[in-house]
């Protein structure tokens, strides 16, 4: 579906001469055809969530959150001997890498999840 200047002004929420500044300069996923600037529905929405992730990226100031491992196991479950047991054995072996273990309870994992501290 395609959307005109007026509709998505209108869908953003934004003054129609602001959506035409942003389409000429590239700002904003568009098409000029024949004069008219138009709009793919999908595509602006898909810019739209990237532009919001992109937002709260930029609100972290260094540091907040630790830099993303990539392959790394995550082991995760409710506060048991079973679990307890399993991360005290991967710890006794140093080439299995260091688990770590919070009792934080349901609500204090979320918020913490929340704050990047988990």
């Amino acid at each position: 579906m395609l959307l005109n200047t007026r509709e998505v002004a209108e869908y953003l929420q934004l003054n129609e001469k602001k959506v035409y500044t942003l389409a000429r300069t590239g700002k904003i996923p568009a098409v000029r055809l024949t004069g008219k600037w138009l709009f793919p529905k999908e595509t602006l929405e898909i810019w739209l969530e990237e532009q919001a992730r992109g937002s709260l990226q930029k609100e972290e100031s260094p540091g907040e959150r630790t830099k993303q491992t990539f392959g790394a196991t995550v082991i995760a479950g409710s506060d048991d001997p079973l679990l307890h047991g399993l991360l005290q054995k991967l710890n006794d072996r140093p080439e299995n890498g260091l688990y770590a273990f919070a009792e934080l309870g349901s609500a204090g994992g979320i918020r913490a999840l929340a704050a990047g501290q988990a």
